[in-house]
């Protein structure tokens, strides 16, 4: 069962209720320009694949890349003028090894990789991503689960989307710079 801790977050005009998740981070970031729907989190123990679940210390160590179709995305557009670019992220079923967990960590949003929210300063450098990434195509990701087992990191050299300049380049210059670019799993 899972249990949500409710907080209560003044802004300009009213008090919004605001469910302690993982998501929690993004939802104080963005709870300024709107609400958010809150979804269902559900937590990874009860999201994992039938393979997972028999042999978690084996998928732990061995699962280092996937085949996945991408395109980028805006998420939070009822947040106003700051959208969340991200690329979505669909695994494909493979031989070998599949994808750890059976959907995404909460429901109001896909597996992704976080890139940066749109400003006045990136704007025509998203619209280049988007351009380029403007229709789902088939990827090879690469990279290795965390040692919690939480998210799956790219590989900045090896992975086909982590390793593309201009992703890197809007990462790492945007709010979520400080971490790896990576797939909550």
């Amino acid at each position: 069962m899972e249990r949500v801790k409710k907080t209560q977050v003044k802004t300009k005009s009213n008090l919004v209720n605001v469910r302690s998740t993982l998501h929690d981070a993004q939802r104080r970031n963005a709870i300024h320009k709107g609400a958010s729907p809150w979804g269902e989190d559900t937590d990874i123990i009860n999201r994992l694949s039938k393979e997972a679940k028999d042999d978690w210390e084996n998928v732990h160590r061995h699962f280092n890349r996937f085949k996945a179709m991408v395109r980028a995305r805006y998420m939070n557009s009822d947040y106003g003028a700051d959208p969340l670019l991200v690329l979505e992220v669909k695994p494909l079923k493979q031989r070998g090894m599949q994808f750890p967990t059976t959907k995404p960590p909460n429901s109001e949003t896909p597996w992704h990789i976080t890139i940066d929210f749109s400003n006045r300063w990136n704007r025509r450098d998203m619209q280049r991503l988007i351009e380029k990434y403007s229709t789902f195509k088939e990827y090879t990701l690469v990279g290795q689960l965390s040692g919690s087992g939480g998210s799956f990191q790219l590989d900045r050299h090896r992975c086909d989307i982590a390793s593309d300049p201009l992703v890197q380049q809007l990462h790492d210059a945007g709010y979520y710079g400080n971490r790896g670019l990576h797939i909550s799993i």
